[in-house]
């Protein structure tokens, strides 16, 4: 009978070895790393939240800088805010704008607030200079938005699919 060598006992000892501590290292990271992740997430956000509610009681800003604020804080810190007022209605919510610039250099800006999380939007994959095009119901100025049918880019088209049919009547100019 011939005996295992030395270089496979070596081995199969090395390779249970390195398993065991690959997969112990497995373990504990499924078992604690959520957990750890969460709460320093969490830590990190309660300091940033109370560092600026503390800068918005102190500082007076306009309507323009409170906005701007709220958008800084939620690309910072990937989690939305909104200011209330003493009801406990909203007063204040970050903004998500696209701006335009017409054919003959007219700047408008589209609220997208209510769409901007709808997947199928995600997909146009909108990037600075690129040309779009909107169909939608707007005043003749181009200064308010009735309601966005749809948005074409050269690849993708999103549609309202949320839009109801548009009641009859005109817009504001």
């Amino acid at each position: 009978m011939k005996k295992n060598s030395i270089v496979l006992k070596l081995f199969i000892t090395f390779t249970l070895v390195v398993s065991l501590f690959l997969g112990a290292f497995m373990m504990g990271q499924t078992l604690f790393f959520e957990k750890f992740y969460s709460y320093n997430k969490t830590a990190v956000l309660k300091k940033n939240l109370d560092k600026f509610a503390l800068t918005y009681v102190k500082e007076t800003w306009n309507d323009k800088e409170i906005i701007q604020r709220i958008n800084q804080f939620t690309d910072s810190n990937n989690s939305q805010i909104a200011i209330l007022d003493a009801y406990g209605f909203l007063k204040y919510m970050p903004t998500y704008d696209l701006v335009l610039e017409t054919s003959d250099h007219k700047e408008i800006k589209i609220p997208l607030n209510n769409i901007v999380y709808i997947n199928d939007f995600q997909s146009l994959k909108l990037t600075t200079n690129s040309e779009i095009e909107i169909s939608g119901f707007f005043s003749e100025d181009l200064k308010h938005i009735g309601l966005i049918e749809s948005i074409k880019n050269e690849h993708v088209k999103w549609e309202n699919t949320y839009a109801e049919e548009p009641v009859v009547g005109a817009l504001p100019s």
